[in-house]
């Protein structure tokens, strides 16, 4: 959808950035989204952040269209030259090939992307955060699909759900286990806000009791920041009024 608020479309927020691709050496162009031009509304609970006229994360991934090496744009150069042989062999070697999209993502073409970039962190065996921020942002991806949605059918509504709480669950696990394995930051996150990403994930996920350890330890800890903490009682808070409600 490509609506106008206060005069100004998606296309508007978007350009067409190009790269150089490390594993298939393509020149290709991929369309990355102009942060410094977009209004932030908010957040929603889980940290997806919400802007004016755009979906930011449709615009995260990069994706060779010739090769299909992706990753998130951030990192997109960080291969090495094992990693390289992997993705030829696993990846590239199988790809049929991206169609181009010259003005703005579509959901579904956003999801490609995002899949592919997926798939290429877990087969050249990137960080298990690495994966985990993917796996949400996929989840992310969808919630805003079905928010997209005009009349939306009762099946298409709980089919998206369905497809969000999976790649939710993903990247809870991912997360989980990255805690045991990697050094903060984790995926660009302190210790506090990772926990608190975690409880809110365990939340909507539906693991309750793991949530509210996490939130109380949050709560209690002395070096955790007030705006942390904050979050965490209304976290907290909300959790309590479900249960009252049950």
């Amino acid at each position: 959808m490509d609506e106008k608020i206060n005069g100004r479309t998606e296309a508007d927020y978007v350009f067409e950035k190009t790269y150089v691709c490390p594993v298939c050496g393509t020149t290709f162009k991929a369309l990355r989204a102009r942060t410094g031009r977009m209004k932030l509304l908010g957040t929603d609970p889980d940290m997806r952040p919400i802007y004016q006229s755009i979906d930011v994360i449709k615009y995260d991934c990069v994706a060779c269209e010739n090769c299909g090496y992706a990753a998130m744009a951030k990192g997109f150069d960080e291969i090495s030259d094992t990693q390289i042989k992997i993705i030829r062999k696993e990846i590239a070697s199988k790809f049929k090939g991206l169609k181009h999209a010259s003005r703005v993502y579509t959901y579904d073409e956003a999801l490609i992307r995002t899949k592919l970039a997926l798939a290429n962190s877990m087969v050249k065996h990137g960080k298990l955060s690495d994966s985990a921020y993917i796996c949400l942002k996929i989840a992310w991806l969808y919630r805003g699909k079905r928010n997209e949605l005009i009349a939306p059918g009762e099946e298409r509504t709980r089919q998206l759900s369905k497809l969000e709480k999976e790649y939710m669950n993903k990247a809870l696990a991912g997360f989980k286990e990255a805690s045991t394995k990697e050094m903060f930051p984790i995926a660009g996150m302190d210790e506090w806000t990772f926990d608190f990403l975690l409880a809110e994930l365990s939340r909507e996920c539906n693991y309750i009791e793991d949530a509210k350890k996490l939130v109380s330890h949050l709560i209690v800890s002395k070096n955790v920041p007030e705006r942390i903490k904050d979050k965490a009682r209304e976290l907290r808070d909300s959790i309590m009024e479900k249960e009252a409600e049950a």
